[in-house]
């Protein structure tokens, strides 16, 4: 550690946190976190981890996406088995794969839906969502989605989404995104064909 430097625990595996969800303040544990938490300009940090709660026969355990607010307050920002935003009703998550950061607006994942509920199938079970600046997730891709890739209006159906993650030694907590936190990903058609797809947030 260099010299002068301080050292902080955002937040620790098997210790008893308090956290807000909208406006509500609870309590619970997170039992285990990401290999991957990554760190914005505003000194705000984003992770993946699984939180504990409740008592007696009514304890649940699932995943969720977190976020530093001002004073290192914890924000829950969608947990798995909730309704996913932009999705038919009954569709829910199951899991998050991936998450970056921008420096501008909230955090941005990659889920898996919850196969069965609302309509969701191995084939659109996977999407993209970002948070706006009012804390709402917006859905940004989801595999079954049919995209035109040329200008002769060919259109092709996406099978699976990812974004890309940040890199080790380089400036910036994410590669997804520029100064604008205009989003790019990666999308694989039904086909076995790839392409990187640009989301312009106006």
């Amino acid at each position: 550690m260099q010299t002068g430097s301080n050292m902080t625990i955002v937040v620790q595996a098997g210790a008893a946190i308090s956290y807000r969800l909208a406006s509500v303040i609870q309590s619970g544990t997170i039992t285990a976190l990401s290999d991957d938490p990554v760190l914005d300009n505003r000194d705000q940090v984003a992770f993946l981890g699984l939180l504990k709660s409740g008592s007696g026969s009514s304890v649940t355990t699932r995943q969720g996406i977190w976020v530093t607010g001002t004073a290192r307050e914890l924000l829950l920002v969608t947990q798995a088995q909730i309704q996913a935003p932009y999705c038919p009703t009954g569709a829910k998550f199951g899991s998050f794969t991936q998450l970056a950061l921008p420096d501008q607006g909230g955090p941005v994942f990659v889920a898996n839906l919850i196969p069965g509920l609302g309509g969701v199938t191995a084939s659109n079970y996977q999407g993209i969502w970002a948070v706006d600046t009012s804390g709402q997730a917006v859905l940004v891709a989801r595999t079954g989605d049919v995209l035109v890739v040329d200008s002769k209006g060919t259109r092709k159906s996406i099978a699976s989404l990812s974004i890309y993650m940040a890199s080790a030694a380089a400036v910036g907590q994410t590669r997804s995104f520029n100064a604008s936190g205009d989003l790019i990903y990666k999308v694989t058609f039904n086909d076995g064909t790839q392409a990187i797809s640009q989301v312009v947030f106006k």
